[in-house]
């Protein structure tokens, strides 16, 4: 979401406008909203929740951004998860880095996070995790690993690659690394017809 003078922004009126027209021209469409700290500062980040998206982004840790620390401290992580639970909001979890994969998990333990977890790997980011094919596979595996070991189990139901190519999503602005993304089984049960081919 962007101020009219392109910065970007948390402001509710303009999610909702936004979600307003989503939902009168492409009805169908999964809606998910950022709580990304570029737009907002603390709680002001989720000020739209009460909105309701089918899904809002959910990043459960701090890490390295090129130029600054994106910050998510555990108190606000901890708001966000509850607003979402409260709003009925499938949250999108960033994994910006492996501790991100098991705070989430400890999360999905301790009932912050329900159902199938949706956990989307933002690799390539520098300072951050790198996209690196080795790294991907250990991630993968981490994620989908035992039951015992991680709630995560089964819910993998896609995984797309673009390693062999620099013409895959871009991960920021300043690079063009290649992103892999691990889409959840809940998004296939509820939406089949919007499932990347």
């Amino acid at each position: 979401m962007r101020n009219d003078d392109e910065t970007p922004s948390s402001d509710p009126d303009k999610f909702a406008r936004l979600k307003e027209g989503l939902i009168a021209h492409c009805p169908d469409m999964i809606i998910q909203f950022s709580t990304g700290g570029r737009s907002g500062a603390v709680r002001e980040r989720g000020g739209m929740l009460p909105l309701r998206p089918e899904m809002a982004s959910l990043s459960v840790g701090s890490n390295n951004f090129p130029t600054r620390v994106y910050e998510n401290p555990p108190d606000l992580v901890d708001w966000l998860a509850a607003e979402m639970m409260t709003h009925d909001i499938k949250p999108e979890i960033e994994a910006f880095d492996l501790s991100h994969i098991y705070k989430a998990a400890q999360m999905h333990a301790a009932g912050q996070i329900a159902a199938t977890p949706c956990v989307q790997f933002v690799m390539g980011v520098k300072n951050a995790m790198p996209a690196d094919e080795v790294v991907f596979d250990f991630y993968v595996q981490t994620v989908g690993g035992s039951l015992g070991r991680m709630p995560f189990g089964a819910p993998l139901v896609l995984v797309r690659r673009n390693c062999s190519s620099m013409n895959g999503l871009s991960a920021g602005a300043a690079t063009h690394a290649p992103v892999w993304k691990i889409t959840c089984g809940w998004i296939a049960q509820r939406w089949p017809h919007q499932m990347p081919r």
